[in-house]
């Protein structure tokens, strides 16, 4: 969980790319919760707000591995 999800938002009627609107770096730990995510994100843009998104996420927790304890024969 020491990792960060980093967002873009760009301006979809740009030709090729597009024009960049506001960025967020946000900690996975908040984002990868049993209940999941359903918070409003603020972005920035030259350290400046640039607007906030609604941002919505599913966490699902990966299985255990199985370990085989029986003595090897």
């Amino acid at each position: 969980m020491n990792h960060e999800v980093h967002i873009v938002v760009r301006d979809k009627d740009m030709m090729i790319g597009g024009e960049m609107l506001g960025q967020a770096r946000v900690p996975m730990g908040r984002l990868a919760r049993p209940e999941g995510a359903n918070e409003w994100i603020e972005l920035h843009m030259a350290m400046q707000p640039a607007g906030m998104i609604h941002f919505i996420s599913h966490y699902e927790v990966q299985a255990a591995a199985i370990v085989n304890t029986a003595p090897v024969q």
